[in-house]
């Protein structure tokens, strides 16, 4: 059995709308249902450490932001790195 993502299920929610992808489309760049997605969003269930590095991909985020706890300080740390991004 694959070994499971311990990820935090607000940032992967968080960093899937922020993509501004819905949960249909993310479950099918991952290969799954969407139901299953969404229990991984909700905290039910975890992904494989290799369907999270597939999602961290899809949403352009990096792998390590899905293990963090401190979500608005993650939330603004990307707001302000976009805006710098877009600034150049």
């Amino acid at each position: 059995m694959a070994d499971k993502a311990f990820i935090t299920p607000k940032v992967l929610k968080w960093a899937r709308e922020s993509a501004r992808m819905s949960l249909e489309t993310a479950a099918a760049k991952v290969a799954v249902a969407s139901d299953k997605l969404s229990e991984w969003e909700e905290g039910i269930s975890q992904p494989t450490i290799k369907q999270a590095e597939v999602l961290a991909k899809a949403y352009r985020r990096p792998f390590a932001l899905f293990f963090f706890q401190r979500f608005r300080e993650i939330f603004n740390l990307c707001k302000i790195s976009e805006e710098k991004m877009l600034s150049y």
